[in-house]
């Protein structure tokens, strides 16, 4: 686990997007935005091979806090 924060300034209301360092062994990557509770989901997970994503059609909104959740799988 970890945490990656991002001034809301930068985030506008555009495309969010994450990006994290790879994971030793890692074949796919499972990645959601939570809000501030970390229990509502934000943007849905999505399945990926890469390691950014970004969450086309799911705005964020200025002045609130978000968190991005990467869970790492080896297949």
């Amino acid at each position: 686990g970890g945490t990656d924060v991002t001034q809301d300034n930068l985030l506008g209301n555009s495309t969010p997007t994450v990006n994290w360092s790879a994971s030793t062994n890692a074949t796919q990557y499972k990645v959601r935005i939570l809000q501030n509770d970390q229990s509502t989901v934000q943007c849905p997970q999505q399945t990926v091979v890469a390691t950014v994503y970004s969450f086309a059609g799911c705005p964020l909104t200025d002045n609130e806090t978000y968190y991005a959740e990467v869970i790492a799988e080896d297949g």
